[in-house]
């Protein structure tokens, strides 16, 4: 919202000191629409206060202000057709069956499906789910030394960088999401701060085998019963309380999978919690 403000003002009211001539009104008008009515007239408030308080050359050259809107024109442009590709990326990826079952995956949304389909041309040529991670650049890098025992680095960044990317983004949600992944999440941050990154990179190596096991067998991910009973019970249960299994005919919101105690598999969408406090 605030980008989208940003270049409003920029592109009607190209520098602060219009801002303060102007009235709040017209104003909020700008930011109202170029917020998809979500700005608020306190962030207006605000927004006046912060120019006042800024010193502010009044005289500014015509040149400079055509300069400044030519700029945010061309920028505003170059996101627009960003979005367009990304919507022709997301269209030619619908056509391929393995689209719709990847977003069963938690974290994996239409655009990162997209991604992924992208630089996956043939799962076959990966002959385990280890080897794909390699591919994806996920794994430890191993480090020797002398006669020194090895030890696990950093990541090894083979492969693809935007199916990486792709991945590590998509994993930031699911860490958050997924149950499996929330326990293994918490279980190699084991409290320490400095290993976020860490704990990160263990979730998505996890989430390229999943991807790999859905596309390897052509299926969708569920949640299994006998997993979730395995998890510890402060998760399992924040899980199932983070859920609905009412789901409205037509939704915005992922629909995933997870099966019962006999087996029958359910469709259900979060309600908004996280898992991880």
């Amino acid at each position: 919202m605030i980008s989208s403000i940003y270049f409003a003002f920029n592109y009607f009211i190209t520098v602060k000191y219009r801002i303060i001539k102007s009235s709040k009104n017209e104003v909020f008008n700008v930011a109202y629409e170029a917020s998809k009515h979500r700005c608020k007239e306190a962030k207006i408030d605000d927004l006046f206060d912060l120019c006042e308080n800024t010193i502010v050359t009044l005289n500014v050259p015509q040149e400079a202000e055509l300069i400044t809107v030519e700029m945010v024109s061309s920028i505003r442009n170059l996101l627009q057709t960003r979005r367009n590709y990304k919507k022709m990326m997301v269209n030619l990826a619908s056509k391929q069956p393995a689209f719709k079952r990847l977003q069963t995956l938690i974290g994996v949304g239409e655009e990162s499906a997209a991604m992924i389909l992208g630089e996956v041309y043939d799962i076959a040529l990966s002959k385990k789910a280890e080897n794909f991670a390699s591919y994806c650049g996920l794994t430890p890098r191993n480090k020797k030394s002398g006669s020194s025992v090895d030890t696990h680095g950093k990541i090894s960044k083979m492969g693809s960088p935007i199916l990486r990317h792709a991945i590590y983004l998509a994993s930031e949600y699911a860490r958050r999401h997924n149950p499996y992944l929330a326990n293994l999440f918490a279980r190699v941050k084991n409290g320490n701060k400095k290993r976020h990154k860490l704990a990160i990179v263990a979730v998505a190596n996890k989430m390229a085998r999943y991807i790999y096991a859905i596309l390897k067998h052509d299926s969708d991910f569920v949640l299994l019963y006998e997993d979730l009973m395995k998890l510890p019970e402060d998760t399992r249960t924040t899980f199932f309380q983070s859920i609905t299994t009412d789901i409205p005919e037509k939704t915005r919101r992922c629909i995933y999978k997870y099966s019962d105690e006999n087996g029958v598999v359910h469709d259900f969408t979060f309600t908004g919690n996280d898992l991880e406090e």
